[in-house]
């Protein structure tokens, strides 16, 4: 008689309470079995943005801003390919096969579609927790900065806001800034624990 006394208040708090604490432990397993999918979900949906969007066309555009051979013409609304970057055979053979013709002009358009308006998506992706920022930058960090960072690209956006408003590639300017945010947490990390 004593012993059941003496368990009888904790079989009321179990009565009471039990329901409770099991719920509230079943929803923290739950929570952290959602965040993990979630983090598989973003790695795979980054993963498959990654590979639709560096098609060969696309890297040889990005070839081409990184050599910085692209010239924006605003008058028709085209990038032409410098002369200079043309006389580089295997560039001038890359973009023959790339393209199936002897290009020399790529429309804004092509630009657009083939590079950009990827560029402002992976901003707006980000933006809405789809994708992880720290995904994005380690597959997207290059191509983002490279093409934000090219003199002709920066006339192409400056035009296409004058035009039609303000928030013309806002979402990839953010990410760019995102990403050179990272950029300098990493580098400031790597000089406190020793990394060059």
């Amino acid at each position: 008689m004593k012993l059941s006394k003496k368990l009888n208040p904790f079989f009321t708090f179990a009565e009471k309470y039990g329901a409770f604490i099991a719920t509230l432990i079943l929803s923290v397993i739950a929570y952290s079995q959602f965040q993990k999918l979630n983090t598989i979900s973003s790695a795979d949906f980054i993963y498959k943005l990654s590979d639709t969007m560096f098609t060969g066309k696309t890297r040889i555009i990005l070839e081409l801003i990184d050599k910085n051979s692209l010239k924006y013409n605003k008058s028709d609304y085209t990038f032409a390919i410098e002369k200079n970057a043309l006389k580089d055979k295997s560039l001038y053979l890359a973009i023959k096969n790339a393209f199936g013709y002897d290009k020399t002009v790529f429309s804004c358009y092509e630009i657009d579609d083939l590079l950009l308006s990827n560029f402002e998506d992976l901003g707006l992706l980000e933006q809405k927790g789809i994708v992880d920022i720290d995904m994005a930058y380690v597959l997207f960090d290059w191509p983002v900065e490279v093409t934000w960072d090219n003199k002709e690209i920066q006339k192409y956006i400056q035009v296409s806001r004058e035009e039609d408003g303000r928030d013309v590639y806002d979402k990839y300017e953010d990410i760019f800034n995102k990403f050179i945010s990272l950029k300098r947490e990493i580098k400031i990390h790597d000089s406190k624990v020793g990394r060059k």
